[in-house]
């Protein structure tokens, strides 16, 4: 009889393991893929702020200097939003698939010495409605060893008041870049899917305007 008793036990404690093994299998594979890697670094952890992993809203931090581009460079200024996804949400979705693409196949090659992926400004003097506006473009590289299999898509603009103060303190010509810091994507929110946030940079040096003295 307690031989019985006791193998019941087991056979119950075996069968719990099983079905927590299984659960714990489908949670893994539900979860959102790791996005981005830099040296040293197993890539980008996705989280879930509002701890409701049913709701599908995605965070992806960027470790520093993974997006950076070469030279040295200063923040002018930092976690700038861009702003106007919502008028190109079919490139910002884009972007965001072109991402997680490029980051899965440069971790199966291991190839993390290149940019694979990141976000560049581009001033339009051009532009009709603010000649100061900056526009922030996405890229991406299709195959992580050909730089040449770059895409890109424009994402949106820096905000108008951000771009006046670049006009007012940095020269004509000086040379903008930007750092990409996070993806938020939020499925449910028709109206603004996904935010892009950067950092600002600037050539650091005699290009920055001295600040006039009243």
């Amino acid at each position: 009889m307690e031989i019985l008793i006791l193998a019941t036990v087991l056979a119950g404690v075996v069968g719990l393991a099983v079905v927590l093994g299984n659960l714990a299998f489908v949670s893994s594979s539900r979860r959102p893929e790791r996005v981005g890697a830099s040296p040293g670094q197993s890539g980008l952890a996705p989280t879930d702020p509002d701890d409701d992993e049913d709701d599908g809203y995605v965070q992806f931090d960027v470790p520093p200097g993974v997006t950076r581009p070469p030279g040295e460079w200063e923040v002018f200024r930092d976690h700038q939003d861009v702003v106007g996804e919502r008028y190109r949400m079919e490139n910002a979705l884009t972007f965001f698939r072109g991402v997680q693409e490029a980051s899965a196949r440069a971790r199966t090659q291991e190839t993390f010495e290149l940019r694979y992926f990141g976000v560049e400004l581009r001033r339009e003097p051009g532009n009709p409605v603010d000649p100061k506006a900056v526009a922030v473009d996405g890229f991406w590289l299709r195959d992580p060893m050909v730089v040449t299999s770059q895409e890109r898509v424009h994402l949106g603009y820096l905000p108008a008041g951000l771009a006046a103060h670049i006009a007012d303190r940095l020269v004509p010509d000086a040379e903008l870049g930007a750092e990409l810091v996070g993806i938020d994507f939020d499925p449910n929110d028709e109206d603004d899917m996904l935010n892009v946030s950067i950092h600002v940079l600037n050539r650091p040096g005699d290009n920055i305007h001295p600040i006039r003295r009243r």
